[in-house]
C-alpha cells in the first residue's frame, strides 16, 4: 500500500466516522488530535492504543480513590478508543486481538456503576455463549425489553448512547454481540439468519427473574454501508 493510499485511509476514517464516535462516546478532541497525528494508516491502531491507555489510567486512579463515577466513566472512554483502534483496521492481527479483549474487560469494569447499572449475561450458544450487558430502568416494574444488536463491526460497548435513549423512554435493554461480532468474532462467522440466534436468547431469558415483560420485546440493529479503509481481514485468533 502506498503512502498516498494509507494518508487517504485516514482521512477517509476522519470524514466518515468523526460523527458516529463521537455520537457513541468518544471526546471530540481525542479524536480530532489521533486523526492529526497519524499520518499513516498503520498507526491509527497503536494511536488509538495509546489514548485508551491514558484513560484507562485515569480510571484506575480514581477508582483507588473510591470516585466510582469518574472511574467508570473514564473506563468507558478507554474501551471506546480501544475499540475505535481496531475498527475495520486489520493491519496487525495481534494487536487488533488484543484492542478487541482490552475494550471489552475495560468496559466490563464499569458495568455495575452505570446508571441505571448493567448485569453481564452469557447466553448458551452452540457450545459457547452470547454475551449481553443488560439494563433496566430504575424504579420500574416489568418494563418491555429492547435487544440491541451491533453491526458486523461494531460491539455492545458501542451502543451505550443508544441505551440510554431507551432506559429514558422506561424501557430495559439487552446489548448483545452476536455471532461473528467483537466478542463472538472469535468462535463463529458473522450470520444472515439471526433466528437461529434471537430464539435461543429468549427461551433462556424465560428462565431468569429480569423483572421485565417478555410479551413486550423489540429488536434494534444498527449498521451502516460507507467507504472502507481497510484491506483483507488476517485470521481471527484470540491472543494469551
Amino acid at each position: 500500500m502506498s503512502a498516498l493510499e494509507t494518508t487517504n485511509n485516514v482521512q477517509v476514517a476522519a470524514h466518515h466516522w468523526r460523527p458516529r464516535f463521537i455520537a457513541n462516546g468518544i471526546d471530540v478532541n481525542d479524536f480530532d488530535e489521533t486523526v492529526k497525528k497519524t499520518t499513516d494508516w498503520r498507526e491509527w491502531g497503536p494511536n488509538w492504543k495509546a489514548v485508551g491507555e491514558v484513560h484507562e489510567g485515569l480510571g484506575r486512579e480514581a477508582e483507588q480513590r473510591g470516585r466510582m463515577l469518574s472511574a467508570s466513566q473514564a473506563y468507558q472512554r478507554a474501551a471506546w478508543c480501544y475499540h475505535l483502534g481496531k475498527f475495520l483496521w486489520f493491519e496487525e492481527a495481534e494487536l487488533h486481538a488484543e484492542l478487541r479483549d482490552r475494550s471489552v474487560s475495560v468496559y466490563r469494569r464499569a458495568l455495575q456503576h452505570l446508571d441505571p447499572p448493567a448485569v453481564r449475561l452469557e447466553v448458551p450458544f452452540e457450545g459457547h455463549v452470547i454475551p449481553a450487558n443488560f439494563r433496566r430502568p430504575a424504579g420500574s416494574t416489568g418494563p418491555p425489553l429492547v435487544l440491541l444488536v451491533p453491526g458486523l463491526d461494531s460491539s455492545k460497548e458501542e451502543l451505550y448512547a443508544i441505551e440510554e435513549d431507551f432506559l429514558r423512554r422506561g424501557m430495559s435493554t439487552l446489548t448483545m454481540d452476536g455471532p461473528g461480532q467483537s466478542e463472538n468474532s472469535v468462535d463463529f462467522a458473522i450470520r444472515p439468519n439471526w433466528e437461529t440466534v434471537i430464539t435461543p436468547v429468549l427461551d433462556h431469558l424465560a428462565h431468569l427473574d429480569l423483572r421485565v415483560d417478555l410479551d413486550r420485546i423489540g429488536l434494534m440493529g444498527i449498521s451502516s454501508i460507507r467507504s472502507r479503509p481497510t484491506r483483507s481481514r488476517p485470521g481471527r485468533r484470540r491472543i494469551p
